[in-house]
């Protein structure tokens, strides 16, 4: 009985205190990049600190200020340091979060960020697993914001953003999107939408992938063949 008590104990003190509580035993500690003032990742990098520092931690705002003056670097480090008095305080805190989001989160500043990235994209002009990739990536990163902040742009048959994705894309290779949609269709959006081009681009892709894997091992299984004596 003496055992079967004792094993029933240590079952107990492996079991979980409350049932709702999160178990992030055994999860590695999210680690943290510096932010030098790229806007571009402002959003994702903040979400990533507020995460690592959580409000479960109770951590005191004198500890979390410092934390979040370590991890700037630059010009966004420089915006912050005007409100540092010869009194570190708590306060700091929340004022360096407001102004971060004052200059690197608004709306306004976003939106100029994805439209940068848009007009930085190399035009596709060739069709390989290299170049069709890096363009379905940045029309992917246009959808992801626009399908949050301005819906119609990813939507809308014939939108500008699609016209401008458009005008990178060689003749050639755009002769061969207007044929897959004359045989393929995306539901729920127009063969002039930018869905059905990225529907397209991902088709390609899984083409391109197919046809390099193929070619790979049919080089491998050449290399490994004995070479016939004449």
């Amino acid at each position: 009985r003496d055992s079967i008590r004792g094993l029933a104990d240590v079952l107990k003190t492996r079991q979980p205190q409350d049932d709702k509580k999160p178990d992030y035993r055994g999860i590695e500690k999210t680690k943290l990049d510096f932010f030098d003032g790229d806007a571009a990742v402002y959003a994702h990098w903040k979400k990533k600190f507020l995460l690592a520092h959580g409000p479960e931690r109770n951590l005191p705002n004198e500890y979390l200020s410092n934390a979040l003056h370590n991890l700037l670097k630059g010009e966004a480090r420089k915006y912050v340091e005007a409100h540092f008095t010869a009194e570190w305080t708590g306060e700091n805190y929340h004022l360096m979060w407001e102004q971060l989001d004052l200059v690197y989160g608004s709306k306004h500043t976003q939106d100029r960020c994805i439209q940068d990235r848009a007009a930085m994209m190399a035009p596709l002009d060739q069709e390989n697993l290299k170049t069709v990739e890096k363009f379905y990536m940045g029309v992917t990163v246009q959808i992801n914001y626009y399908r949050v902040h301005h819906p119609e742009a990813v939507l809308l048959d014939n939108s500008l953003l699609y016209q401008q994705m458009r005008q990178k894309i060689s003749e050639e290779l755009f002769i061969k999107f207007i044929d897959w949609t004359k045989q393929n269709s995306v539901e729920g959006f127009g063969p002039r939408s930018l869905m059905t081009l990225q529907a397209w681009l991902s088709d390609r892709l899984e083409t391109l992938r197919e046809t390099a894997t193929f070619s790979s091992n049919a080089r491998q299984r050449s290399s490994k063949s004995p070479s016939r004596s004449h």
